[in-house]
């Protein structure tokens, strides 16, 4: 299940502003690099694409257990919406502490909500790509 929350949300127990329901859903992690998840949503009678904005979180199932990507590109098309997200975590990468919790990340980031905005992009690395089953 993939759920779509605020910019600001602190945890991620309950389903937020709802569910998604993407036509496919690609994570990938490349070693020592970017984690990232790559979904493409159909538009839908019930309008949960209305939900996908820039900036805010989609809490999917990964190999790793469920996780968060910070929507960061949003591309619509004539049958669905493209959308690129970048784990979490990612919006830290301009400090110098990575020390940190994942509550203590989603403080910085209630304080900071731009914050996304202010990474790099990344090097050439080996990956290993997820494609996440799909359940109706």
């Amino acid at each position: 299940m993939i759920t779509i929350h605020e910019k600001t949300a602190k945890t991620f127990d309950t389903i937020g502003l709802g569910t998604l329901v993407p036509g496919s859903c690609i994570v990938t992690e490349e070693l020592n690099g970017a984690y990232e998840l790559e979904l493409k949503h159909p538009y839908d009678e019930g309008g949960k694409w209305k939900r996908i904005e820039r900036g805010r979180i989609l809490y999917a199932s990964t190999p790793r257990g469920m996780q968060p990507f910070r929507i960061y590109y949003v591309k619509p098309s004539m049958k669905e919406i493209a959308v690129n997200a970048r784990h979490i975590f990612y919006d830290l990468l301009f400090l110098r502490s990575t020390n940190l919790e994942l509550c203590d990340l989603l403080c910085f980031l209630e304080n900071n909500p731009d914050s996304h905005n202010q990474l790099h992009p990344c090097n050439k690395a080996r990956y290993l790509q997820y494609i996440l089953p799909i359940s109706d």
